[in-house]
């Protein structure tokens, strides 16, 4: 089914219309509460941003650790909240082309109008950090794939987004990004999307390089805050707004709880939403915040130490991972974890009985044997 022959009625055939018209500004989400609160405030449609789902979901950033199932369940639970067009982050398609094809069928099924696919590298990046780009063969495989299945009847509109414009690797720059956004509009892709233009010099020429609706992110980091109508007056169809509201969430939560800073769970929750941004020195404070009101508090022990780890903090890791298992003696991955911090301090001998503790505690994880290993071949 061609996007033009989509149903009317259907979220897809109404935000094709909606497109039509251009001037679009449409805000991100991550929830169904989200959903229908920007469902009441008028937008035409809303996105459903990886970023912000990894975010809320998992309480760790957007480097592809949400699987197809995660997603596809959280898209069905938004979807359902309102009768707005949700536009869906289908990451890199988890997977091949067969995998983008169960996607794109997947998600329509579960209420999305519009998919957003990108040619990132898989696993992806941080968010923030620069990493490469799959193939100019390899990128269009997906959007053929992508397209395929919705002309096979997934009634579902099609955004193609490249990440060239910074990527790391041979595959960069803007005229790389500007001949992948001109290939997959040639592909059929329904809307492009070229991340990470620099200044609006760049932006008319992204603008120029497909003859099809493009979107920008306008609270896109690294770049200035463009006025949606800016965007609409550049030629662009769609302002999004990919982030805002999940960090504008993290900022309610964080003066609720100087409102209430008894509960040490609130703390470990803002940690969480900071550890997803990247602000590692902010979600280091909130656990031990939650630490201060609730010293015998494992997980948050745990994840201080996750915390601790991201910013190569070795003999304070050693500290937590000790308290972790002083409060749980049996949690192995914390045993396999202080081995790791030993061993990056030279003292092998007391790496090496950690490990063997995480493997007695855990024989058949070959996380903890790959652990021990790795000790005893630097001890040699």
């Amino acid at each position: 089914m061609s996007s033009d022959r989509l149903p009317p009625a259907g979220p897809a055939g109404r935000l094709r219309d909606r497109l039509a018209a251009g001037g679009l500004t449409v805000p991100s989400c991550y929830d169904a509460l989200g959903f229908r609160m920007i469902a009441r405030a008028g937008f035409p449609a809303a996105f459903l941003s990886g970023f912000s789902v990894s975010a809320a979901r998992l309480g760790a950033p957007d480097a592809g650790l949400l699987s197809y199932g995660e997603m596809a369940a959280q898209v069905r639970d938004v979807s359902a909240a309102a009768p707005l067009p949700l536009i869906v982050d289908a990451d890199t398609g988890f997977g091949g082309a067969q995998n983008v094809q169960r996607t794109v069928r997947g998600f329509a099924a579960a209420g999305a109008a519009c998919l957003m696919l990108e040619d990132q590298e898989s696993p992806k990046r941080d968010f923030g950090a620069p990493g490469g780009v799959v193939s100019r063969e390899d990128a269009r495989r997906r959007v053929k794939a992508a397209v395929r299945a919705r002309e096979a009847g997934a009634g579902v509109l099609i955004i193609a987004r490249t990440d060239a414009r910074n990527a790391a690797g041979r595959a960069s720059g803007l005229d790389e990004a500007l001949w992948r956004a001109s290939a997959f509009a040639d592909l059929g892709a329904d809307l492009v999307f070229v991340t990470g233009p620099h200044d609006e010099r760049e932006l008319a020429r992204v603008r120029a390089a497909a003859g099809v609706p493009q979107l920008v992110q306008v609270d896109e980091p690294g770049r200035g805050h463009l006025p949606p109508a800016r965007v609409h007056a550049l030629g662009f169809e769609v302002a999004l707004y990919g982030i805002s509201l999940v960090l504008a969430a993290a900022a309610a939560f964080r003066e609720a709880i100087a409102v209430k800073p008894h509960r040490a769970a609130s703390y470990r929750g803002l940690g969480g939403a900071l550890l997803s941004q990247g602000l590692l020195a902010e979600a280091e404070q909130a656990y031990r915040d939650a630490l201060r009101l609730r010293p015998d508090d494992a997980q948050s022990h745990f994840n201080l130490w996750t915390t601790l780890e991201k910013q190569n903090k070795h003999a304070e890791c050693e500290a937590a991972y000790r308290e972790t298992i002083r409060l749980k003696p049996d949690h192995a991955e914390a045993h396999a974890r202080l081995g790791q911090a030993l061993a990056k301090q030279g003292r092998w001998e007391d790496a090496e009985a950690a490990c063997l503790d995480a493997v007695r505690l855990s024989p058949n994880d070959p996380r903890f044997r790959n652990a021990l290993s790795a000790v005893l071949r630097r001890r040699i």
